[in-house]
């Protein structure tokens, strides 16, 4: 995963590197995520304080509808839409947006203002 606590950076830069095998040992076969590796990978919240809270935000999907690179990176992609579980709403990422902005419009999407995003991390 990738922690975003302390990331000063403007941009996002999240490198994902081998997604899919990441995706297939990384994710629990008792994860509640049915996500299709071939076109989605998966992210979660976790507190890097164990807040309860936190541990009962729901996952995310990322998809952004083309082949992934191995080498593919967040801060220089364009498009990339991130969609709860099983729910059609999309947030976009967008080149430039602080880490925190997109923690802040994840969280306001799945109703959890009660989770302080600084807190959080990232993981797949």
């Amino acid at each position: 995963g990738a922690s975003l606590a302390g990331v000063a950076a403007p941009r996002l830069a999240w490198r994902l590197c081998s997604l899919r095998n990441h995706m297939v040992n990384k994710i629990l076969p008792d994860s509640a995520v049915l996500a299709d590796i071939n076109t989605d990978f998966a992210l979660r919240f976790e507190s890097v304080d164990t807040q309860p809270a936190a541990r009962a935000l729901p996952w995310f999907l990322f998809s952004d509808g083309r082949d992934r690179d191995p080498d593919w990176d967040l801060a220089a992609a364009e498009g990339i839409s991130l969609r709860r579980h099983g729910d059609p709403g999309l947030v976009s990422v967008y080149p430039g947006e602080s880490c925190a902005s997109v923690l802040g419009r994840i969280l306001a999407l799945a109703g959890r203002g009660d989770v302080d995003a600084s807190r959080c991390r990232l993981a797949w």
